[in-house]
Formats: C-alpha cells, sequence, structure tokens
C-alpha cells in the first residue's frame, strides 16, 4: 500500500516536526511526545515498500557500510549505514531480544542537519525527502529503511519500539530518551 502525502504529512505533524523541530518533551503515550490521542493508527502508519517515502533516495544497506550501532539495552538497536556510491545515509531500528513476540508500535526517523559540525544543534535542512524520511507502525521485527542525502552535512536519528509498557527510545549520538538534536556522523 503506497502511503499518500496527505499521511505523510499526518504522520510529521504527529511527530512534532512541521513546525521547526523534534519534540523535547517526552509522555508516556507516543514516541513523539505527543498524547496518546494522536497516536497513528495502523492504516495510517502502514509502511510503503522498501520502507521510506517516496522520493527517498536509494541507499544501500550492507555489513561493510555500517558506521554504527546503538543499542537502548536488550530493548532495541539503531543502526546508521552511508552508502557512498550515492552519498547518502539510511538507518533500521531493530527490536532487541527482550521485545517479545508479535506486533509493536516501532519508528525510526532520519534526517539531514543544517549543520556539518558534530555535535552542534541539528536543525533539519527540510523536511521532505530527499532531506528527511521516516518509517512507522506496527512492526514485528524492526521499522526502516529510511534514508537521506547527507554528503558534507550531519545527520541525525532516532528509533523506539513501545515494549514492556514503554517506549524505548535511542538516538544516533547513543542517548536514550527523547532529547534535542544534535549532529552526528558528518562529512
Amino acid at each position: 500500500m503506497h502511503r499518500t502525502w496527505k499521511t505523510a504529512l499526518t504522520t510529521l505533524a504527529a511527530a512534532g516536526l512541521l513546525l521547526g523541530g523534534a519534540a523535547t518533551a517526552a509522555s508516556a503515550g507516543s514516541p513523539d511526545g505527543t498524547s496518546s490521542e494522536h497516536e497513528l493508527s495502523a492504516s495510517e502508519s502502514a509502511a510503503v515498500p522498501a520502507g521510506t517515502l517516496p522520493g527517498s533516495p536509494p541507499c544501500k544497506a550492507t555489513l561493510g557500510n555500517l558506521l554504527a550501532t546503538y543499542k537502548h539495552g536488550k530493548w532495541a538497536k539503531l543502526e546508521i549505514y552511508w552508502d557512498n556510491a550515492h552519498k547518502t545515509n539510511c538507518a533500521y531500528l531493530r527490536h532487541g531480544p527482550k521485545v517479545p513476540d508479535g506486533q509493536h508500535e516501532t519508528y525510526v526517523l532520519l534526517f539531514t542537519c543544517k549543520t556539518s559540525t558534530k555535535g552542534k544543534p541539528c536543525k533539519a535542512i527540510k523536511y521532505d525527502p530527499p532531506r528527511y524520511d521516516y518509517d512507522g507502525g506496527p512492526y514485528t521485527t524492526y521499522a526502516g529503511k529510511v534514508s537521506v542525502k547527507a554528503a558534507g552535512k550531519c545527520i541525525f536519528a532516532r528509533g523506539a519500539v513501545k515494549a514492556g509498557g514503554e517506549w524505548r527510545r535511542i538516538d544516533s549520538l547513543g542517548r536514550k530518551g527523547l532529547k534535542d538534536p544534535k549532529g552526528n556522523h558528518c562529512g
């Protein structure tokens, strides 16, 4: 099923990203800090083919392209890749061994920062492909692949899985929870 732009914009709005930045206040109800009544239904958050928004660039996620892995204990693993041939970064959020079998709300987002300095605050260049990508929904093993054009810039990624009654979040600096985006994997 193809995601429509209306659904994609709904997803972005729910992620708190259309108005200039990622959410910074956590909520027990959703991955992005919004209240639980703003959570998307399974039909609204269904993945598009390849797990990326329409217009997202190609990216090879192979072992040789793996840049970094960030873990939230045994709950979740965020994988960041660099595909030199396409000058793109891509990411997955994989469920860890503590996540029970079955479907769990899971998401991964990735965007290109305006900055090219590691550790500096990261504001997205824009919230559309090829500089932003998001995948989320009720998944059994992972969310993604998401990909962005990022040559010469930093990226920021965050992923989460709702398991054990709470959101298990991890970002591309290895931080748990909802933290202000900061650039990493610059170049």
